[in-house]
């Protein structure tokens, strides 16, 4: 696999190029490029997450063990990064009941929409979205190490860096 150098500040960060019909993904040695990966969503199946899922599921599933592992950290990363307390009264002004799971799943919504989607609610240009959920994301990891170890998905045996 090629390793390309990026010379930041005070830090070099090594990305290993992989590639996936013609096109680059870039996987540094904490994240995937999660993004890229979630392009792979088959829209078509909107109202049945698990098909709208499927798709990156069979990438991942594909994929060596650390490669799930860094997007499950990845996921959760950047679920954290909405956590914030502003992301969070946003939340409550508008919802008549808040639960953590339900702020998670919200959250969820943010990161299956897409890059702009999630940068637009950060920088809050984007309203955060209360009502909708998309907790199906959660599992992705976990039910692609399912499908490439065939076993069941409670089996993961991994714990995100950032879990909640």
């Amino acid at each position: 696999m090629p390793t390309r150098h990026w010379r930041g500040k005070n830090c070099v960060i090594q990305l290993f190029c992989i590639i996936l019909g013609g096109d680059m993904f870039f996987l540094s040695k904490n994240k995937c490029n999660f993004w890229k990966i979630m392009k792979l969503c088959d829209w078509s199946f909107e109202g049945d997450d698990a098909k709208v899922l499927a798709p990156v599921v069979e990438f991942l599933s594909n994929k060596d063990d650390d490669f799930i592992f860094n997007f499950d950290d990845t996921l959760y990363s950047l679920l954290h990064e909405l956590y914030t307390e502003k992301i969070l009264e946003q939340y409550k002004a508008k919802s008549s009941y808040v639960s953590d799971d339900d702020f998670l799943y919200s959250r969820c919504v943010a990161l299956i929409n897409g890059k702009d989607y999630f940068d637009g609610i950060k920088k809050g240009k984007i309203q955060f979205p209360v009502d909708m959920e998309f907790e199906s994301l959660l599992y992705v990891a976990q039910n692609a190490w399912a499908k490439k170890h065939n076993t069941e998905a409670n089996e993961f045996p991994y714990i995100p860096k950032f879990f909640e």
